[in-house]
């Protein structure tokens, strides 16, 4: 028998990932193999995971702006507000937060990809450490 509060717990849970999805938050994202074109045209990949995350494999070519540095550091290091970037993490949360902020510092063209960077291992993109 369960606890009334782990019960809470699980309907809690329960409605809020129902608000989620019927929110489409995550559905309009692109997926990994929606932007592989993109990706060997030469787009922008940023990778918004930590230092830790980013060290144990990454995006070959993809620039590392660990989603708590890009309001510091988005200037510095994508300096044209108006190129392509395609935005990932390790399972599309952090992307999708990253995209807002690049959005209200004027990036016209941030977009979060659904997934993470399992999403793109599993599309054959070439991943190194």
């Amino acid at each position: 028998m369960s606890s009334p509060l782990l019960q809470y717990g699980l309907i809690t849970f329960a409605v809020i990932a129902f608000f989620v999805w019927k929110s489409g938050v995550f559905s309009d994202r692109p997926t990994a193999a929606a932007v592989k074109a993109q990706y060997e045209q030469g787009t922008v990949f940023v990778d918004v995971r930590s230092r830790g995350e980013w060290q144990a494999g990454h995006l070959r070519g993809a620039v590392h702006l660990p989603l708590d540095q890009i309001s510091a550091n988005a200037a510095r290091v994508l300096p044209d507000r108006d190129q392509p970037i395609v935005i990932y993490c390790q399972s599309g949360s952090r992307s999708v937060s990253a995209e807002h902020i690049l959005q209200k510092l004027g990036y016209t063209q941030a977009v979060a990809m659904r997934g993470g960077i399992g999403s793109l291992a599993r599309a054959g993109y070439p991943l190194v450490k």
